[in-house]
């Protein structure tokens, strides 16, 4: 049972981090493209930078905002050009919030994006960066606890093991 419950929460954390590679680097191809649309200059470093920045949620676009800024002021001396920065940046933000995010982690973790976004509220407040950084590892390892502990459970002291429990539970038995 023990040695079952290691394999799941070993194949749940690698699903894990291939989806977070997998999303920084959906990620870092949009800001790229975002970057090259306006003409900025060292693109592609800053979409590699803020690609590798992604593996830490929420930081990789916040990471293209000040390093594509400094560029870009220093490129087009014109506030003008933060602006277009800021706006690739807000761009490839809502993008991958609403979209790469909840479909990678969704298929990565098996979390439906409320309990990921649940996790992630609540470890940053719990724990600040850490708990930011560790939040979705950790609600993918209770959730294959619980995936493989309440079967066991329901076995092992008699409760329903199907999934219809409730209605297993409401029904009357025939005299």
């Amino acid at each position: 049972m023990v040695l079952g419950l290691f394999v799941e929460v070993d194949n749940s954390l690698g699903k894990y981090v291939r989806g977070v590679c997998l999303e920084a680097f959906c990620v870092g191809c949009i800001a790229l493209a975002g970057f090259w649309v306006i003409g900025l200059d060292y693109a592609v470093q800053i979409a590699v930078i803020v690609g590798m920045a992604n593996i830490v949620p929420y930081v990789g676009p916040v990471m293209g905002a000040i390093l594509g800024g400094g560029v870009a002021l220093f490129q087009w001396g014109t506030p003008m050009g933060l602006l277009k920065v800021l706006a690739v940046c807000g761009m490839v933000r809502f993008i991958e919030d609403w979209f790469i995010q909840p479909t990678v982690m969704r298929k990565a973790v098996s979390l439906h994006p409320v309990m990921i976004l649940f996790s992630l509220m609540a470890g940053a407040k719990l724990f600040g960066f850490w708990g930011l950084l560790f939040a979705i590892p950790v609600a993918s390892m209770v959730k294959v606890l619980l995936d493989v502990f309440l079967p066991w459970y329901r076995a092992q002291y008699g409760g329903s093991t199907s999934s219809n429990a409730f209605q297993d539970a409401n029904r009357i038995p025939l005299v």
